[in-house]
């Protein structure tokens, strides 16, 4: 009985303490965070403790901020100037923005939450404030300053200057001094000391000080302008804003021309004084017009006036014509312009005037034989004239002096001109018979480069001079006087000769080549080289006599020869096996043999090829499939792979050792999904997927 009944109380107290476990109470705030004062940027603590009766989850703590003195609340979260916010104590970095918010924290568990009280944050700055008032005081006469910041005290850093009211900010100059005195505001706080200070000028009664400067300025440009008294306060004026403006700093700028009245105004803490200067502003002058002829002959002249006085003359081209004193000279043919210049303090002004200069007819210039069917230019010095012939039948002349021959026979050419100095001619007689023959030119048309040079010659012409005309042909061949041609270049060239009488000149064009013995290039595959494969060796140039060997032809077969519209010759070459062997094209021709070659390299890795690198390289079929399924590991040459069938999550559900390029059928009782197929042979692991659908 006294058994049971204390197996029953021990039931009964285990049954309450886990109804009590399993049902936690709210937490309980038991300290509110207190109030705090910080120095900028110092650092307030604030600490909140909670209980509740032990539950199943601790109790967490989050933070709130209220900038409006409690009325709303916001919760917050880490930065630069909260830290802790999910802790029972958050630490506040003292920040001026900050000065009045209010925190409170919140403790919760599972079974709700409990809010402390708001704690306020004061944050204090070390400042003076910023002071204000006059900065000048007279001798005997006082100021008052002022601080923004209350409570602090005024110090003087020179009394026998100035004095100042500990608490009131009064400065009193001193009835003997003159100069400057710093006055000084210290105020205290929790933060410590901090001193604000200001310069006050202590002045005396002054006079007025001359303005010193220049007096004379032109429209558009400036002059600066200065004053002894400086010490205070001052302003610049202008009686006549159209004539000259002036800057506070006494830069004046002349506007229009005529004068202007500029002063000076100073005022310091004991008196006003006023100081002026007239300022005269000047324009650049105007060179107006000039008149009078705009054309003379050549020694002949005419004389230009200009509309205003006291300007200079300029000729362009004094070659053309010469000026002196408005009087314009002709000298030669051409154009002149003649200027007019006026100057003053304030710059130049010019006026122009354009001349042109005219001359009679001169002798032709120009050879005066020409051939039939030939042209032949003729000039003359004078510009603008008209040319004529006497008999078109025998030759016909163009608007610029060319004179094309076209029977045999004499006839006068002309040259006429009218200008300013008249109607003025000059004739040439001109001689007109057969052009010449540049007859043919003999000699072979290909030389090798190197090698003895050629000789070129013209038996039915002789007389004639050899050349090479063309930049190109020039750096391919050269040629001497008697025709003797070497090569400097591969390639074709021109070879002219010509032949000169009195009635012209013939040219004549040989093209010859200079050659060389052949260079041979040759390029094999890009890709990796196999056994069985047949590949294309490239060889250049094309040639119909080229010829292909190889070294080894148990390594590399040559089967034939191609061709790519006789511009690449390709070897067929069939890979036999292991080894190496070095395909050479070789191409001849009249200057010699030229030959390239290809190592063609099969590699064997410990006696047998590796699987070819390829999507192919494993082959799965089908694929999905059951879980019974063909796979073969194709390769060049057979060897031994070790194959592991996985799961997505890497579990081995199959492995095997087979040969390569045999089928190997295989039947996986597995579940349904994605699996991975792995061979891995001496040289190297490949993979593929197997999808099993049930």
């Amino acid at each position: 009985m006294k058994k049971s009944f204390y197996l029953s109380s021990l039931l009964l107290i285990g049954s309450l303490l886990f109804s009590m476990k399993a049902s936690a109470t709210v937490p309980t705030v038991t300290s509110n965070p207190m109030h705090d004062t910080v120095c900028a940027p110092g650092h307030a603590l604030f600490i909140i403790a909670a209980i509740d009766t032990p539950g199943p989850t601790p109790i967490t703590y989050s933070w709130q901020v209220s900038t409006d003195g409690g009325t709303v609340w916001t919760t917050i979260t880490d930065t630069t100037y909260y830290v802790g916010t999910g802790n029972d104590t958050l630490d506040v970095t003292g920040r001026t923005m900050l000065n009045g918010y209010m925190y409170r924290g919140i403790a919760t568990n599972t079974s709700g939450a409990d809010t402390s009280t708001g704690a306020m944050l004061t944050v204090d700055t070390l400042y003076a404030g910023a002071i204000t008032g006059p900065s000048r005081v007279c001798r005997g006469a006082t100021i008052t300053l002022a601080s923004s910041v209350s409570g602090g005290t005024w110090t003087s850093s020179t009394p026998s200057v100035a004095t100042v009211g500990s608490s009131t900010g009064v400065v009193t100059g001193m009835p003997t001094a003159f100069g400057y005195d710093t006055i000084m505001y210290s105020a205290i706080n929790t933060c410590g000391t901090d001193t604000s200070w200001v310069l006050v000028h202590v002045d005396s009664a002054v006079t007025a000080a001359s303005i010193v400067g220049p007096s004379l300025t032109c429209v558009g440009n400036f002059i600066t302008l200065t004053n002894a008294n400086t010490v205070g306060s001052f302003t610049w004026s202008s009686s006549n804003t159209s004539v000259a403006t002036v800057s506070g700093s006494g830069v004046v700028t002349g506007v229009g021309y005529g004068t202007a009245v500029i002063s000076y105004a100073f005022t310091n803490a004991c008196s006003s004084v006023m100081s002026s200067m007239t300022v005269a502003v000047d324009t650049v002058l105007s060179a107006g017009t000039i008149s009078g002829g705009s054309a003379l002959c050549a020694g002949s002249w005419t004389f230009l006036s200009p509309s205003v006085g006291g300007g200079i003359w300029f000729s362009s081209n004094s070659a053309v014509a010469v000026v002196v004193g408005g009087t314009v000279t002709g000298v030669s043919e051409g154009s002149a312009t003649i200027s007019y210049i006026v100057s003053n303090g304030c710059g130049s002004s010019v006026a122009t005037h354009a001349m042109t200069v005219s001359r009679t007819a001169s002798m032709i210039t120009g050879l005066d034989s020409v051939g039939i069917g030939l042209v032949r230019a003729l000039g003359d010095s004078a510009a603008g004239g008209v040319w004529s012939i006497a008999d078109t039948n025998i030759a016909i002349i163009d608007s610029v002096g060319n004179v094309t021959g076209r029977d045999t026979g004499t006839v006068m050419v002309t040259y006429t001109v009218t200008n300013t100095c008249g109607t003025s001619s000059a004739t040439l007689l001109m001689h007109v018979g057969p052009a010449p023959s540049a007859g043919a030119i003999t000699g072979p048309d290909s030389l090798c480069l190197g090698a003895a040079p050629i000789t070129l010659s013209n038996p039915s012409v002789p007389g004639g001079v050899w050349h090479i005309d063309d930049s190109i042909s020039m750096s391919r061949a050269s040629i001497t006087g008697s025709g003797v041609v070497s090569g400097l270049g591969y390639g074709p060239a021109n070879i002219s000769y010509t032949f000169t009488n009195g009635f012209g000149s013939r040219t004549i064009v040989k093209a010859i080549f200079v050659n060389r013995a052949p260079v041979v290039t040759v390029t094999g595959p890009a890709e990796t080289i196999k056994k069985g494969a047949n590949y294309l060796i490239r060889g250049v140039p094309y040639s119909d006599n080229g010829v292909w060997t190889s070294s080894n032809s148990s390594v590399a077969l040559l089967m034939a020869k191609l061709d790519s519209f006789k511009l690449v010759s390709y070897g067929s070459v069939i890979v036999m096996g292991p080894g190496s062997s070095t395909l050479t094209y070789t191409v001849t021709n009249s200057c010699g043999v030229g030959s390239g070659t290809y190592v063609l390299t099969l590699t064997v890795v410990n006696g047998v090829n590796t699987i070819a690198k390829n999507q192919e390289a494993i082959n799965i079929f089908p694929n999905p499939n059951s879980g019974a399924f063909t796979f073969n590991l194709a390769a060049e040459q057979d060897e031994q792979a070790k194959v592991v069938i996985t799961n997505i999550l890497g579990e081995k559900v199959k492995e095997m050792t087979v040969s390569t390029n045999k089928p190997y059928h295989v039947m996986c009782d597995v579940p349904a999904g994605l699996y991975m197929l792995t061979a891995t042979t001496a040289n190297g692991t490949y993979s593929g997927k197997v999808t099993i659908t049930e």
